[in-house]
């Protein structure tokens, strides 16, 4: 799925090889900044790296490992670890399906698939494993949905073997590879719903509960109402 992260291979070539001198390239060229050289300089140095500085938008856990979202790539940590990204088996995926028409606005694990939810497309991953040879992570990425999806993080959530979620059309169940639109019969609040937040609000199930008694649709937040 991707190649070996350039800092795995400095360990493997320069440091476990016994070629460090500590000095101090590895530093200013680390674009992340988790690489730091400590008194006493010179040969006696200590030289720190932190492996698993890996930020992100969305996050969950599946098949064993920790997965972060960021822009259109998704990283992965290596077999039954949480802060391994350097690892042969860990790595990341780039979408560039022309469906993601923006970048991912989250990432859920439920009923044995990971799903990645674009504000126009619904991709899962499945089929998680190992190379035997290589090493490599290798998995299953399908497209469920081309033109359906949400950029609500707060209003996508799993119930039972369906995923429900909200977008700025009304509500959908993804079952299995179909998306249904299930909120017909209340599509005419949607013709007034604002942006607008007010005081006195308390979540719950992953919507927000107003005073005022009216519906709010919120861009960071999701489906609002009371």
């Amino acid at each position: 799925m991707s190649a070996k992260p350039p800092v795995e291979i400095l360990i493997e070539t320069v440091v476990e090889a016994g070629l460090c001198t500590r000095c101090g390239t590895c530093v200013g060229a680390c674009p992340t900044g988790n690489i730091t050289i400590t008194d006493p300089g010179g040969s006696n140095a200590n030289v720190t790296c932190t492996l698993f500085n890996q930020s992100g938008t969305g996050i969950a856990t599946f098949s064993g490992r920790a997965w972060i979202s960021e822009e259109r790539t998704v990283y992965y940590t290596a077999v039954d670890k949480y802060n391994d990204f350097i690892n042969v088996s860990s790595g990341f995926i780039t979408l560039t399906d022309s469906t993601l028409r923006t970048n991912i606005a989250t990432i859920i694990a439920a009923n044995n698939f990971l799903y990645i939810f674009g504000e126009d497309s619904i991709n899962v991953f499945s089929d998680v494993r190992v190379n035997s040879v290589t090493g490599e992570t290798l998995f299953t990425n399908t497209n469920v949905s081309a033109s359906i999806g949400s950029g609500f993080k707060y209003a996508i959530f799993p119930y039972f073997r369906s995923m429900l979620f909200l977008n700025r059309y009304g509500v959908y169940a993804l079952v299995g590879a179909t998306t249904t639109k299930i909120s017909d019969s209340i599509d005419d609040i949607f013709t007034v719903l604002t942006h607008s937040a007010g005081n006195n609000s308390v979540p719950c199930n992953h919507m927000i509960y107003q005073s005022t008694g009216t519906f709010r649709l919120s861009d960071d937040r999701g489906f609002e109402g009371e």
